[in-house]
Order: structure tokens, then sequence, then C-alpha cells
């Protein structure tokens, strides 16, 4: 009994051992036996994936520039008034805001609204233009820009 659990470990250590040296002699006959085409491939693959991909990294510089540009309100000319707008689309409906300011800054008026109807941007924002027109013609002010 006991030279059959003896033998019985030496298989299960041969076995152990087999599987700790077959995927290296593996990786080695791919690298150093001329049979490493395959893995080679897939490097160059991963590699060229990888460098077309490299969008967001801090190491390099980014691929797509960064357009910086200047959102910031500016006031109208002294004795003129500024109405701007705005629209927000969701589905099946449109909502709108317009507000007024005169030269100094500050808030002369404005309205909002809610349209349940399908449009693409640019006929929202011609909706918004329309409703930013009716109320200019409300404030009978000489001088507007929009």
């Amino acid at each position: 009994m006991a030279a059959e659990q003896v033998a019985d470990r030496g298989v299960a250590v041969a076995g152990l051992a087999m599987t700790r040296v077959a995927p290296r002699n593996h990786r080695n006959n791919l690298v150093f036996n001329g049979k490493g085409d395959v893995a080679g491939k897939i490097w160059e693959k991963a590699k060229t994936l990888s460098e077309d991909f490299k969008i967001c990294t801090i190491a390099e510089p980014p691929i797509i520039p960064l357009t910086l540009e200047n959102k910031n309100w500016m006031k109208p000319l002294i004795g003129y008034i500024k109405i701007n707008f705005d629209v927000a689309i969701s589905n099946g409906g449109v909502g709108y805001g317009v507000i007024v300011r005169d030269s100094d800054g500050f808030v002369t008026g404005g309205c909002y609204g809610f349209k349940e109807k399908q449009l693409d941007a640019i006929w929202a924002e011609i909706e918004a233009f329309v409703e930013s027109m009716q109320l200019a013609t409300t404030l009978n002010a000489p001088n507007i820009i929009f």
C-alpha cells in the first residue's frame, strides 16, 4: 500500500510540474523557435489599437484639440436692451425661456413656456425666437439687440 501511495504522489507531482512548465514551453516556442508570427501579429494589432485610441491620456497631448470659447454674456450698449432666448427639447415637447436685460445688466423682463410639439433643434430655436419677438413688441423699446 505504501509503495502505491508514493507512486501516486509521484504522478501527482509530475502532473503539477507539467502544468507549470507547459505554458512556459509553449511561450518559449512561440518566441524563440520562430513560431512567434502569430503572437507578433497579435501584439502589433494590440499596439496599433492602443495608439489609435489614445484620446484621453495624461502622458500624450490630446488628439482632439480643445477649443476654448468665451461664453460670457456681454452687456449691450447704453440705451439698448438685449434679449436672449434658449430652448430645451424633451420627448414630445419644447421648453423655452426668454430674458431681457438693460445696458447695466439688470433684468427688465422675460417669459418662459412649454409647447407640446415634436420639433427638431432648429425649429425649436425658431419658436423661441418668435416668442422673444412677441415679448419685444410689448416692451416698446427703440433699440433692441438679439
